[in-house]
C-alpha cells in the first residue's frame, strides 16, 4: 500500500490546460509512412466484454496512431478483427469464465517488442488476473510507454513499485474511486482531492497520473501538475469511452530520435526534448479534451477540420 497522503495539498496551483498549452504541444502534422506514427497495443478483454478494447482500439487509432494491434481473449477474436479491420488482432488462450489467461501474453514478444505503447486492462474482469496481465507485459516492455487502466490497476496498491522498473515510461488513468483505492483512502474521493492525491500516486507509483473526475487531473512523478476541464456531461461519457484509455498510447509522444521534422505554423514554441514524463503528461489535455467545448478536441477536429497547418487524425489501415 502507498504511504498516506499528506493532509495538506500542494502550495502551487496545478497549470491550466488552456487554448495556449495545446499549442505549445501540438498534435503531430500527420504525414510520412504509418510506421512512423508508432504502433499501439492493447491487452484486454474477455468473452463478455470485448466492446472495451475495441473502444481503446478505435480511440487509439483517432488519435493518430500508425498501427494499433489488439490481444484479448481468443473467442472473441474473430469478432473484433471484423469490428476494426484497421487492426490486427491476435487470441489469447482464455479460461472457462472467457478471462485471458495470463501466462498466454509471454506470446507476445514480437508484438511487445514492435510496440511504442502498450495499454493494459481494459474490459478485464478480475482484478488479480488482469494485475498479473500487467506485471508480465511490464517485465516484457523494453521500450514503449504502458497504459494501466481499469481492473489492472487495484494491484497496485499492494505492489506501488509494479511499475518503477519503466523508469517513469508508465501512465496510469484511475477514476475517483480507484484513486481513493490506490490512496487507501476507502471511500471515493471528492474532485477537490484529485489534485492533490494524483501527485501523491505519481511520486509513490513512479508513473504519470492522470485521475479522472469532473476534471482531469494529471501529476508527473517529478512534481509538475494540469487540470484539464472536463467538458459537458454527455462529451465527458464520450471521452471516458473512447479517449480513456486508447488515446493515451495512440497519443503517446515520440522518443526525440524517432521525431520527425515537421511544420507547425499554430505551434508558438517547440515540444521539449527531455524531461519525458511531464512533457507527455502535459498532452493529456487532448484525450481529456474530446468535449466539444473544450480546445484542441479530436471531436471537433473530425467535424470541422483540423486548424491550418495540421491534419485531423482519423483511422488508418496496418
Amino acid at each position: 500500500m502507498p504511504p498516506p497522503p499528506p493532509a495538506e495539498p500542494p502550495a502551487e496551483p496545478a497549470a491550466e490546460a488552456d487554448e495556449a498549452m495545446l499549442r505549445r504541444w501540438a498534435l503531430p502534422v500527420v504525414e510520412g509512412a504509418k510506421a512512423g506514427r508508432g504502433t499501439c497495443l492493447v491487452v484486454g478483454g474477455s468473452t463478455l466484454t470485448p466492446g472495451a478494447v475495441l473502444l481503446a482500439a478505435v480511440g487509439a487509432l483517432r488519435a493518430g496512431a500508425g498501427k494499433v494491434q489488439v490481444a484479448t481473449a481468443r473467442s472473441a477474436a474473430a469478432t473484433l478483427a471484423v469490428a476494426v479491420p484497421e487492426a490486427l488482432v491476435i487470441g489469447l488462450e482464455e479460461d472457462g469464465d472467457g478471462q485471458i489467461i495470463p501466462s498466454s501474453v509471454d506470446g507476445l514478444a514480437s508484438a511487445l517488442d514492435g510496440a511504442t505503447s502498450v495499454l493494459v486492462g481494459p474490459g478485464c474482469l478480475d482484478a488479480g488476473l488482469a494485475f498479473e496481465l500487467l506485471t508480465r507485459v511490464a517485465a516484457r516492455l523494453d521500450d514503449g510507454v504502458l497504459v494501466v487502466d481499469a481492473k489492472a490497476l487495484p494491484g497496485l496498491a499492494d505492489d506501488p513499485g509494479a511499475l518503477r522498473s519503466l523508469g517513469g515510461r508508465a501512465i496510469v488513468t484511475p477514476n475517483t474511486k480507484e484513486v481513493a483505492a490506490l490512496a487507501g483512502r476507502g471511500d471515493e474521493v471528492g474532485d477537490d482531492d484529485l489534485d492533490g492525491l494524483a501527485a501523491h500516486l505519481a511520486g509513490c507509483l513512479g508513473a504519470v497520473v492522470a485521475a479522472k473526475g469532473a476534471d482531469t487531473r494529471v501529476a508527473a512523478p517529478g512534481g509538475r501538475r494540469w487540470r484539464v476541464p472536463g467538458g459537458d456531461p454527455a462529451c465527458r461519457q464520450q471521452a471516458r469511452a473512447m479517449s480513456w484509455p486508447g488515446s493515451w498510447p495512440g497519443w503517446r509522444r515520440e522518443p526525440t530520435s524517432r521525431r520527425r521534422p515537421r511544420s507547425t505554423p499554430c505551434t508558438s514554441t517547440p515540444r521539449p526534448a527531455g524531461d519525458w514524463p511531464s512533457g507527455w503528461a502535459a498532452s493529456a489535455s487532448w484525450p481529456a479534451s474530446c468535449s466539444t467545448t473544450s480546445p484542441g478536441s479530436s471531436t471537433r477536429w473530425l467535424r470541422d477540420g483540423a486548424p491550418r497547418g495540421r491534419t485531423a487524425p482519423g483511422p488508418r489501415t496496418t
